[in-house]
């Protein structure tokens, strides 16, 4: 192989390295696994449950508050961490110059929503969402020592993989009750013995008090 091309997929292979690695980062430290489990729990949830297939207006309006919610949180430990000298100033502004960016995206996110935009279903979408907050957090407690450039490449690159990994992990499993029943092939059907009002004649031919005389 020529030494230019292995240079390449080294370096391509370290960004998927230091995406891996800001994914794991919440892991190591208590603090910040406490403030993400919300995101995690919530992503594997609906991903499964609820957008499986499919990713309507409402939801994608429900999953902007996340990273709504994630910005202003992410504003407020890094004010923490600058008063606390955890932090330099320019950290700090390079923090904050992220939250707003962030929050500004959550606020498209509810405004193409709102003017029901196609576009909303892809970028509101849990999975993006999750990653998103999942990716940025790490640089934001300072966890990860590397380049604002390499982090951004590199979440950008990891993006793809993350994806449609789960993509494929939900192509392989079976739909659950939750996704039938929005589809309709849930198995209820009107009319079915399940107790529907299409059971009982009410014309009163059949009724066992039809032939009383009174």
């Amino acid at each position: 192989m020529p030494p230019i091309i292995s240079a390449i997929l080294m370096y391509l292979w370290d960004l998927i390295k230091t995406g891996g690695s800001l994914w794991a980062a919440p892991f190591t430290n208590l603090e910040m696994l406490w403030v993400i489990i919300p995101a995690y729990l919530n992503w594997m949830f609906a991903d499964f449950f609820q957008e499986k297939k499919h990713t309507s207006l409402g939801n994608a309006v429900s999953n902007a508050v996340i990273v709504l919610w994630a910005s202003i949180d992410w504003t407020r430990t890094s004010l923490r961490f600058y008063g606390d000298k955890i932090i330099t100033g320019w950290n700090l502004t390079a923090n904050i110059a992220t939250s707003v960016f962030v929050f500004l995206y959550g606020a498209f996110v509810v405004y193409e929503g709102i003017k029901g935009r196609k576009l909303t279903h892809f970028i509101g979408r849990i999975r993006v969402v999750t990653y998103i907050v999942l990716m940025i957090t790490p640089l934001v407690y300072g966890m990860e020592d590397i380049s604002l450039a390499k982090a951004i490449i590199s979440i950008i690159l990891f993006f793809p993989l993350f994806y449609y990994l789960n993509e494929l992990i939900e192509y392989l499993l079976p739909d659950p009750v939750s996704i039938k029943e929005d589809e309709g092939s849930s198995g209820f059907e009107s009319g079915s013995d399940s107790g529907s009002l299409n059971d009982f004649d009410t014309s009163g031919k059949n009724d066992d008090f039809s032939d009383m005389k009174f």
